[in-house]
Parts: C-alpha cells; sequence; structure tokens
C-alpha cells in the first residue's frame, strides 16, 4: 500500500472510533437511565434518647427508646416507650417530689410518626406526633426487706408533639433535637392533680436506620 492509500485510511479508521465512542456513550447513558433509582425503598429504625419533662413547676428526667419502620426517607411509623421517676427510689435520692408517694414512675408507650422533610440534607426538619398512653404508679415494699414487692398503676391517655431537629452523621447514624409539649390525661392520683404530668418535653437521642432497597 503506497501512502496515499495509507492516508485515505485515516478517515475512515476516525470515523469507525469515533462510531464506536458514541455507542459506548450511549450504552452508558441508558443504563444509567434505568438504573436511575430504586421502585421502592423501605428501612428500619431504633432510636435511643434522654431529656427532660416540664409537668407543672417540675424539672424530671426523660428516658426514651423507639423503633418503627421508614416507609420513605421523610416519614416514618413505629412504637415508643419512655420513663419518668416522679419521686425518689430505694437507694436513689434524686431530689423528686412531683408525687408525694416513694417508687412513683410514669411510663409512656404507644405509637409515634416521624416527619423529616428535606432528610437528604444533612441538617433537616425533625417533626415527632405521638399518641398513647401513660401508666402512672408506684412501688411498694410488702415485707420489709430490701427491694420492691408490688406495683400499683393507673393507665391514662397520653399525647405529644414535638419538633426540632435531625443531623445525619452517618448513612446509618442519625442525631436528634427535639421539643414540644405533652398531654397526660391522668386523674388525681399520689398527690399529682387531673393532668398534673403534663407540660413541656425535650429529648436529644441517636437514631440508627437500616435501609433495604427493592428493584
Amino acid at each position: 500500500m503506497n501512502k496515499t492509500g495509507f492516508y485515505l485510511w485515516i478517515p475512515v479508521l476516525m470515523m469507525v472510533l469515533g462510531l464506536g465512542t458514541a455507542a459506548g456513550d450511549t450504552l452508558e447513558t441508558d443504563t444509567l437511565i434505568r438504573r436511575k433509582g430504586p421502585a421502592f425503598e423501605l428501612g428500619v429504625y431504633a432510636g435511643l434518647g434522654g431529656g427532660i419533662a416540664v409537668p407543672g413547676k417540675h424539672v424530671i428526667p426523660l428516658a426514651e427508646a423507639s423503633a418503627g419502620i421508614q416507609i420513605t426517607p421523610w416519614l416514618g411509623i413505629g412504637a415508643f416507650c419512655g420513663i419518668n421517676p416522679l419521686s425518689d427510689f430505694e437507694h436513689a435520692k434524686l431530689g423528686i417530689s412531683v408525687a408525694d408517694t416513694p417508687g412513683a414512675y410514669g411510663f409512656m408507650s404507644g405509637m409515634e410518626i416521624i416527619f423529616m422533610p428535606l432528610a437528604a440534607r444533612t441538617v433537616h426538619p425533625f417533626i415527632r406526633a405521638a399518641l398513647g398512653g401513660i401508666t402512672v404508679g408506684w412501688l411498694s415494699d410488702d415485707d420489709g426487706k430490701e427491694g420492691y414487692d408490688t406495683a400499683h398503676e393507673e393507665r391514662f391517655f397520653f399525647a405529644s408533639l414535638s419538633a426540632g431537629a435531625e443531623v445525619n452523621l452517618s448513612r446509618h447514624f442519625r442525631l436528634y433535637l427535639r421539643g414540644g409539649y405533652r398531654f397526660a390525661g391522668n386523674s388525681t392520683i399520689m398527690g399529682i392533680g387531673n393532668g398534673g404530668l403534663s407540660g413541656a418535653e425535650a429529648a436529644l437521642g441517636l437514631r440508627f436506620l437500616w435501609k433495604a432497597v427493592v428493584d
């Protein structure tokens, strides 16, 4: 092959390479479009936190835990529980006098709904609504020996609404801070008046989130 023939083949080779590159780009783009997102995304979460509740003029500790299903990145539905000491306990002088009976407590449990608008952002809003009941009771020592023997309890309506912010620490861990108001429909018990356990509340906690993707 002379030099003239060789040079004539150069444009042909360049055209073939160009078509091959274009075809590869088209295939890659088509793949990316088809894999743009999962058909359905479902997650589960578990949370643990602590804070304070302010029934009336009292400020008392609050411990809480929750677990549920993350239906979408911005909506979760689950169950919660929380507890407040309402007076001193045996071997635990807390300086709490919400109730006039030693060994008193309030235990909340029920269903929660969590809204997280703009959940993809590192810091985003966190809104929580909880509905359930509060068990108010005290522990008694019946035999005079160390330790409690009997729990005396009554169950009342409970609801709370709070808002705050959540921080995406990593793919699986989120830190939340919330504050709001809770309503407890308790009747007079242990020196606590009707609705006397209602008031402001605030909590700081950590949530673990695990997602399952279904194509």
